[in-house]
């Protein structure tokens, strides 16, 4: 019974945590730099220098709208930004594996934090698709450094 207080405490904490909120919005290009699990057994190490596996490329629209180039795929969805520079991200695309691309969805979650111009981005993405063969879901965890304008 306890546990359960503290799943629906912790469910209310993150409903309210996103909760739409009155903010000034603006375009942002962030570029990242992390290595991608793409199925092959864990992650891929990061290469000295990137290679282009551990690069990927966000435009967020000034109506938080986000396309995200690099892997773990081709992807676009719904940002939703607290004040604090924390955010969450949904959408679709295609994903690409090891085993191959297909059609999928995504979510991720992160963190901008620093000046209103450039901005530091931490981010976790999970995919989750199909592909002739095979479900896939590569995921990434990057950093980065973004641009506001």
């Amino acid at each position: 019974m306890r546990l359960q207080k503290m799943i629906i405490l912790a469910l209310i904490g993150l409903a309210a945590s996103l909760a739409p909120t009155q903010q000034a919005r603006a375009s942002a290009i962030i570029v990242k730099m992390g290595p991608a699990s793409l199925g092959t057994g864990g992650s891929n190490p990061l290469g000295i220098p990137p290679s282009a596996t551990d690069l990927a490329l966000t435009y967020v629209t000034d109506g938080e709208f986000e396309f995200n180039l690099g892997l773990p795929g081709l992807l676009f969805g719904q940002r939703y930004t607290r004040n604090w520079g924390g955010y969450i991200a949904v959408g679709g695309g295609v994903a690409i594996s090891a085993n191959g691309a297909g059609p999928a969805a995504y979510s991720a979650f992160g963190l901008d934090t620093g000046g209103s111009t450039y901005k530091f981005n931490i981010e976790y993405q999970q995919t989750i698709g199909v592909t002739s063969k095979s479900l896939i879901s590569p995921y990434a965890v990057r950093i980065g450094a973004g641009i506001w304008f």
